[in-house]
């Protein structure tokens, strides 16, 4: 089949070659025909028109004669070309009255629209082919493809379960137990137990197959384990902040290891290390000047090429990680596009603070973020939250701030109870420790601003250190929803020159950012469509009135057709995605008919996918069904915002 379509392309492109020059022959003289349809009209006409107006257009004629026969030549050419199988084409432009252009780009199109219906009658399992037949593969591999990843846990399962646990010796003796025996004689100890090194080396094996996969810090593996005992596989999470020394004993018992980390990510460093006193030495930049390499910066050196994740997951907009993915990953992160792309709660927001820096802290920012908490709780229950301040003091006058309102605040303590019990609880946390953890939304305190004389002091602790970019690389991704910076400096305080640390720089962009937007000054570009195809539907839906937007996206990844509408303010209603170029670049069926769909769903985008084969067939069908589609998902969307505005309302009258 496929080789008979190449054939009849091949025609088609003997028969483009032959008429090519006849094309070119007369829009060339088409272009020197001074008003050439006008003329071609009144050529028409003189059959019908009266003796004396004949007259005057042969004077006419005459007089300008550099036109007869630019019109002559043009008539010669119109002849040519109807006799070289374009008088169908042609004739099509005289029904509708219109000039002889764009002649190159309709011959193309009926070009390819008659080898496709010649493919679909020469080979009818073409035209089998529909959106229902398409739509149930797709469903039935996303099923199977399901069941195969749930039957691999089982079996998994049921190998380990099925493993015989050693029983070890079994003596009156206490201390000639081992294995499984000494695990239960320790376990109906209530004191005098064993060290747990000596459990963890005379049952080892029925440890290992009872817990075959253990969970340890560096030097609890030192400490606990001997050297002999080893694992199949050692993997190291967080590797950007592990000192390679602090890895040798973990490293040393491993067969195989995986180092897993993010090298534009907070490193080792000697922050905590300083003494008790000398707290308020976080507003001094000279505290840390060297920062050590990590085991993943050696891992990273000793072994080529590494593995790249390069698929963003957390940000369900895309501004919240647009930032980090133009200034640390050169715009390579593979970032999904967001339906809820003018929602007000949603991406980074900067909310300026009439606050002073003192001692360290701000109180006046510090009083903002915690009402600010409070309204929150009080307005998005079901959300989770995180307040990051930049050093320690402030924000420690936060949490405090926040255990006064708690007591205060009925609503609030349900909030934090509630989320004190699941795996997103409440935390007020510094720059330094929030490193791993990741809310819904995250409040960020900059708490540097003007002294009580309105000057501020170009000193922003750790910030201008020799990691302070990396420090706000992790601060900027912790957000699912939205980012809302509290500052009580504006960008163009912040003074930047030659010397300036590169993280001071990005405060000022990131404020920036915050503020206004954009990452850049240039003007935003838009994306044309992938092909003919897409462009076509865009044109079709916008004569119904609704606003299309191609390419949706901000990196990496784009959705064909973003579909707009009045009615719903809130970004996106859906998006539409054809079986074209992107469609079939995927790298594998799981990427491009499972885990695509899977991630725009569960970002709260709804898909509509048009197959190409129902659309050539009957695309004015396909388009009705579209727009039914359109509608009744705008009526949905409507009511279920209408619902969840209604139990809102509930949920405060009840507080």
């Amino acid at each position: 089949m496929t080789e008979a379509v190449r054939q009849l392309r091949s025609q088609g492109e003997q028969m483009k070659i032959r008429v090519t020059s006849a094309l070119d022959q007369l829009l060339s003289l088409l272009r020197r025909v001074v008003d050439d349809h006008q003329v071609e009209r009144e050529a028409k006409r003189l059959g019908s028109r009266p003796i004396t107006d004949l007259a005057n257009q042969f004077v006419r004629a005459v007089e300008k004669r550099d036109e007869l026969m630019h019109w002559t030549r043009l008539r010669r050419g119109i002849v040519d070309a109807r006799s070289d199988g374009l008088e169908p084409l042609l004739n099509a432009y005289d029904e509708v009255g219109e000039p002889y252009l764009g002649l190159i780009e309709a011959y193309d199109r009926v070009l390819d629209r008659s080898l496709a219906r010649r493919a679909m009658e020469q080979h009818p399992e073409i035209g089998d082919n529909h959106a229902l037949s398409f739509d149930d593969i797709r469903r039935r591999f996303q099923n199977l493809d399901k069941r195969i990843m749930d039957m691999r846990r089982l079996e998994l399962i049921v190998t380990l379960a099925s493993t015989s646990i050693p029983q070890g010796i079994q003596s009156p003796k206490k201390g000639e137990c081992t294995e499984a025996t000494l695990v239960r004689n320790e376990l109906a100890k209530k004191k005098r137990h064993i060290p747990l090194r000596d459990l963890m080396e005379r049952a080892s094996n029925a440890i290992r197959v009872m817990k075959p996969c253990t969970m340890m810090s560096p030097s609890s593996v030192a400490q606990f384990l001997k050297p002999d005992q080893r694992f199949d596989l050692v993997i190291i999470d967080e590797a950007s902040q592990m000192r390679p020394e602090e890895s040798i004993s973990a490293l040393a018992r491993a067969k195989q290891a995986v180092i897993v980390g993010d090298p534009r990510q907070l490193p080792p460093s000697t922050f905590f290390e300083r003494q008790e006193g000398n707290a308020l030495a976080e507003d001094d930049e000279e505290f840390e000047k060297v920062v050590v390499d990590s085991i993943l910066d050696v891992a990273r050196t000793a072994f080529q090429p590494c593995r790249e994740l390069l698929w963003h997951y957390r940000s369900r907009h895309g501004s919240l990680i647009a930032f980090s993915n133009r200034h640390f990953y050169d715009d390579r992160l593979v970032v999904f596009p967001s339906p809820q792309e003018g929602h007000p709660d949603y991406g980074v927001k900067l909310l300026p603070v009439d606050g002073q820096y003192r001692a360290s802290v701000n109180v006046p920012e510090a009083n903002a973020v915690a009402l600010a908490a409070v309204d929150f709780m009080t307005k998005n229950p079901d959300k989770s939250l995180g307040i990051v301040a930049l050093n320690q003091p402030h924000r420690d006058m936060i949490l405090a701030e926040m255990d006064r309102l708690f007591v205060r605040n009925a609503v609030a303590e349900r909030y934090r109870a509630r989320w004190a019990i699941t795996l997103d609880p409440f935390f007020v946390k510094n720059l330094e420790n929030v490193q791993g953890d990741e809310r819904d939304v995250i409040f960020i305190s900059t708490v540097y601003g003007p002294d009580e004389a309105g000057n501020l002091m170009q000193r922003f602790g750790p910030i201008n250190g020799a990691a302070g970019d990396r420090r706000l690389n992790v601060l900027f991704s912790r957000a699912k929803y939205g980012v809302f910076v509290f500052s009580s400096m504006r960008p163009d305080q912040i003074r930047v020159g030659a010397n300036t640390p590169r993280g001071t720089r990005l405060l000022k962009d990131y404020l920036t950012f915050a503020a206004t937007g954009q990452l850049d000054t240039g003007t935003r570009t838009c994306h044309d469509c992938d092909s003919d195809f897409e462009r076509f539907i865009k044109e079709r839906l916008e004569a119904k009135g609704y606003e299309v937007v191609a390419q949706v996206g901000v990196a990496g990844f784009r959705i064909d057709l973003g579909v707009r509408h009045p009615e719903w303010p809130f970004g996106f209603l859906l998006g539409i995605e054809c079986d074209g170029a992107a469609y079939h670049s995927g790298l594998s069926a799981r990427d491009r008919d499972r885990l695509r769909q899977q991630i725009l769903e569960s970002l709260g985008w709804t898909i509509y996918r048009v197959w190409s084969t129902d659309w050539f067939r009957d695309q004015n069908r396909e388009l009705a069904k579209m727009v039914d589609f359109i509608e009744q998902n705008l009526r949905d969307r409507l009511a279920r915002h209408a619902d969840e505005l209604a139990k809102h309302e509930a949920f405060v009258r009840s507080q």
